[in-house]
Order: structure tokens, then sequence, then C-alpha cells
């Protein structure tokens, strides 16, 4: 089994950022075609948390998806991406979640919506295995996955997924949201 701290190491950072306890608020990503260029905050807040909660409408969040749909979602990203790219994605997505399958496993309750268990990405085989997955994963100790209904009309933030990585102490505690322009990190700094 990997060592959750052998692996944040491996983990590529950016060329303008130091290994920190977590990304500060509103960091500005590495250059693009960097190897670290947006992911690399998010699995930073992942590494630290003690705990998380995160709400999706779309899609599976992406700690308890399948390689295959991890593949299905990168290769139509838009714009498209090399071949090699996707491949690096998949790599890294799977290592992350190290935070929920390694010695310190961490509690993380999903609430997705019923929207992105019915999506379908990759077809119909991808998806029958993603949705397994979820069944399986869900019956660990540590995983508590709450689906919202159709039925339950409209709910604030439903346009943006949206991550809570609880830290040590409340002050670290990190917001972040998928906007349209990519992800924002919150923390205790921001009036909220």
């Amino acid at each position: 089994m990997v060592d959750a701290a052998e692996d944040a190491e491996a983990l590529p950072a950016g060329p303008h950022e130091k290994r920190a306890r977590r990304p500060p608020p509103m960091r500005r990503p590495p250059p693009q075609g960097s190897a670290g260029h947006v992911l690399t905050p998010v699995a930073a807040s992942e590494h630290h948390s003690t705990a998380m909660r995160i709400a999706s409408v779309i899609h599976i969040p992406g700690l308890l998806q399948t390689v295959d749909q991890v593949r299905a979602l990168g290769s139509n990203a838009v714009p498209p991406l090399a071949p090699h790219e996707v491949e690096h994605r998949v790599s890294y997505r799977i290592k992350r979640q190290v935070v929920i399958y390694g010695e310190r496993a961490i509690p993380l309750t999903a609430i997705v919506h019923e929207a992105a268990l019915r999506m379908g990405f990759g077809g119909p085989a991808v998806a029958r295995a993603q949705l397994k997955h979820l069944i399986e994963v869900s019956t660990r100790e540590n995983v508590s996955v709450l689906v919202i209904p159709f039925g339950a009309g409209t709910l604030p933030g439903s346009g943006q997924s949206i991550v809570y990585c609880s830290a040590v102490v409340p002050q670290l505690d990190t917001v972040q949201l998928d906007t349209y322009h990519g992800s924002e990190f919150l923390d205790a700094t921001h009036n909220w």
C-alpha cells in the first residue's frame, strides 16, 4: 500500500509554489503546460485534509471515479487534450485517491446529484462499472455517499462542484469552488 505522505511527494509541484500546509487562497496556477497546472493546489488541499465533503451535480467526485471514468472525461475535454496529457491526468487523479484508500484514510462525505449518476460518460459499460464502484466504495467505513434526487428541486451552488477540506485547525479549512474559469480557493480570510 502507498503511504499518503510518500505519494504526495511524488505529485508534481508547479514552478511557483513551495510545498506548504495547503494552497493559499485564490492562488495563481502554474503556467499553462506545466505538470502542476491547476491540479497541484487541489491535491495539496486533499492531502492535508483531516476530512472532506464534496458536492457535485454533473460528475461523480474525482476521488470516487474509476480509471475508465477519468479517461472518458479527459478524452472529451474542451479544448481537447493530447493522449499523453489525458493519461497524465488519469494517473494523477488515481494517485490522489490515496487520501481515502491509504493507511491514513480520511473521512469523505460525497453529496452527489442524481444527474451525475445518470450521465453515462464513456458509454454504458463505463457508466455501469462506475456505479458499481460507487456502491462498493460507499461500504467503506470512512466514505459516505448521499444522493440528491431530481425531485429535490434547485439547491445552492448547483452549477458548480464544491469541496470542503477540513484542517487540523478550523481557521485553515479550505473551500474549493469549480467555476467556469477554473478552481477558486476560499479560506477563513474570506467573509462568508
